[in-house]
This record gives C-alpha cells, structure tokens and sequence, in this order.
C-alpha cells in the first residue's frame, strides 16, 4: 500500500525532532514537478517530536529535506522555468518558505545539510533537464553555498552521481553518497575534489557526535 510507504528522512540537530517523508493519495492533484510520482500519489513532508507526539503535515512535494540551525530546509521550484533551489522555512509546521539558502543557476539542489555552524548549506548540484527530458537527477556534484547569501561558494566534488551530503560535528569534514558507495572530503576544498573512499556498500550516511 503506497499510503503506508513511510521513510525516516532526517532528525533535528538538538535529537528533538524527526522528519518522515510519505508516499499518499494527493488530495489537491495538482502538478509535481521535478518529481517521480506514482499514479495518483505524491510525497509529503511531515514532522513529530522524537518522543510521543502529533504528526504534523509540513510540505507537499518534497523530495528531500534538512536541518538547518534548527529549522527545516526543503527543496522548491517555483515554475517550470527555474530550477530547483533550497529554501528555509518560516517555521518547521509551515508551508511556506521564509527565503532561499542555495540557488544555482545552471542546476538542481537536493538533499540539502546545514554547516554547524550554520554558514553553508552543503547540497547535491545535479544537471538540470533539458526542454525534452522529463528524467530529474537526485544527484551530481556535492556542492557548498552560503546561506546569507545563497550562492555557490565552491564545488567539492567533481563525480556525477554524488548526494546526501552530511556534515560532521566539528564541520571539517562532509560525507556523501558516490553510488552506492560512501566517500568523505574536506568541506574547506583542501583535498581538491580528491574524496577518500570509506565504505563499498552504503547509503544516506550520517555522523554520530
């Protein structure tokens, strides 16, 4: 059953909250770009406390999703014309966007992660399709960007199929997804794109503290 699909997709910075994509029956049945939907279903974004709690409903048509000092980041693409960027929300049980922390423009940012100290905003940079193509890549280059300004600061790697970049605790280093193996490199570009291979089997990886 699609409405029972449930994945863990991130938890707080503080351990205080856990964010939990769903595959559901899409009431408003209006467009899902960027995105692969099933029949008549799409994915939502919802939020709950690590302990007991309510289930609340955060976004509609998310992919991907981080954290932020604390707040939520979701992906966004306004039209059909512009691509997909990160943005911040007003509040972690809203809809809306309060502004943009990474935009690029020649590509498409997922599965954004905050610094720790909340100056980049590390995310996958994948090639945006062409007027014909209607295949959407979740992954590409690891890229960082600032999130006063959201824009690029620097690519950190140079592979096509690279995503899930998280950040480790004292933000020195950033792992990430290469397939379906786990790399790690230096978020200040020390290693010049020359990530190290950790493990050969592995995916969405994360940091302990």
């Amino acid at each position: 059953m699609l409405e029972r699909r449930v994945v863990l997709d991130r938890i707080s910075p503080d351990g205080k909250w856990v964010t939990l994509a769903k595959i559901l029956p899409d009431p408003i049945g209006g467009p899902c770009p960027g995105f692969i939907c099933v029949g008549r279903s799409i994915p939502y974004l919802f939020i709950r406390p690590a302990g007991p709690g309510k289930l609340e409903t955060v976004a509609r048509a998310v992919a991907t999703v981080g954290w932020w000092r604390g707040r939520l980041m979701i992906d966004q693409q306004k039209s059909l014309e512009e691509g997909q960027s990160i943005c911040v929300l007003r509040i972690n049980t809203d809809f809306h966007c309060a502004r943009n922390v990474a935009v690029d423009p020649i590509r498409d940012l997922w599965g954004p992660a905050g610094s720790p100290n909340g100056r980049y905003i590390a995310a996958a940079a994948a090639p945006r399709p062409g007027p014909n193509e209607t295949t959407t890549k979740l992954d590409g280059y690891i890229a960082l960007y600032s999130s006063g300004t959201a824009q690029l600061v620097r690519n950190l790697t140079h592979g096509q199929h690279d995503s899930y970049p998280t950040w480790s605790p004292d933000g020195s280093l950033i792992a990430f997804n290469r397939g379906h193996s786990i790399y790690v490199i230096h978020a200040d570009g020390s290693d010049a794109g020359r990530p190290r291979l950790l493990v050969r089997s592995g995916i969405q990886p994360t940091w302990g503290a």
